[in-house]
């Protein structure tokens, strides 16, 4: 069975037209495409001037679309002005943030309950890494994320981290992921932490290291074989350097060695260094890695 359209009268349709004229869309007036089309082939000269009306009000339609929030000057708060190095594109949905806002949200994060600590401990011993336990699993191919592993948020991690640094510490100390670990010791939320993981920071707690037979060919054994012969005689002489600076222990090596390759790329052969993209290629210092590889890029896409 058919559906029974109801015909657009004729007042109908002269306030329709009032309104395309001054950019309106049939939408103002509850008005179906289907009836309005209706009405458009049974009125041929109505149409002819009602169709490019509704094209051009459609189209300025969809470009005012988000103008309330493009062309807002101010965050929510009303506090903070939307402009230069305050606005964040989120990654996400490409919105605008106030970055004001967010740091004071951070701020003022909630204390973490004793439950959750103890989630967060267990799924850092499972594998989870913090991307996991504060967003979810990431879809392949998606953009997306699997939130059955959500846990709790990243704010709330950050402020238990600072006031627990036991708790940052076993974070750091059990993430399985050799990058992300590096990256936690790096980024120093907790200063201590960052010192006690250090590679060359002596520890008094931790014994001296006698070298036993045998030890230089069991470092060599834990390094992968699949690395170059000259770097991994290299790191087998770092981990003993480390060893006798009480850097780290004995029973360490196994779970740090990642970190002495990761050490290894960052700082020996690699210009880039401690300073990262913001080193200089040349002596005078004018020109940077950013600069070679944005001009890299520029080069590829054109």
């Amino acid at each position: 069975m058919g559906v029974t359209l109801h015909r657009i009268t004729d007042k109908t349709a002269a306030r329709l037209m009032e309104g395309l004229r001054v950019g309106k869309t049939p939408r103002v007036f509850s008005i179906t495409p289907a009836r309005l089309e209706a009405y458009l082939q049974a009125n041929p000269e109505y149409a002819a001037e009602a169709r490019p009306l509704l094209v051009a009000n459609a189209k300025a339609a969809l470009d005012r679309k988000g103008s309330v929030h493009r062309l807002t000057t101010h965050c929510r708060s009303g506090l903070h002005p939307m402009t230069g190095n305050n606005v964040d594109i989120d990654g996400t949905h490409g919105r605008r943030r106030c970055r004001a806002c967010r740091l004071l949200s951070a701020a003022k994060a909630s204390p973490m309950d004793a439950d959750i600590a103890a989630r967060v401990k267990a799924a850092i011993e499972r594998g989870a890494n913090l991307t996991q336990i504060t967003k979810g699993r990431r879809i392949a191919g998606s953009g997306r994320f699997d939130t059955s592993t959500y846990i709790t948020s990243f704010k709330i991690i950050k402020r238990h981290r600072i006031e627990h640094p036991e708790f940052d510490r076993f974070i750091i100390e059990n993430t399985r992921d050799p990058l992300a670990r590096s990256q936690l010791m790096r980024f120093r939320i907790v200063p201590a932490n960052a010192a006690f993981f250090s590679l060359r920071e002596a520890h008094p707690e931790i014994p001296p290291f006698e070298m036993r037979a045998g030890d230089y060919e069991w470092i060599l054994s834990l390094i992968d074989r699949r690395l170059p012969r000259d770097m991994r005689m290299d790191l087998a002489q770092d981990v003993i350097e480390s060893l006798l600076r009480r850097a780290i222990s004995r029973e360490q090596v196994r779970r740090r060695i990642m970190d002495f390759v990761s050490q290894h790329n960052r700082t020996v052969g690699n210009p880039l260094r401690e300073e990262g993209l913001d080193a200089a290629t040349t002596s005078d210092g004018r020109q940077t890695w950013v600069d070679v590889i944005s001009f890299n890029q520029w080069e590829a896409g054109s």
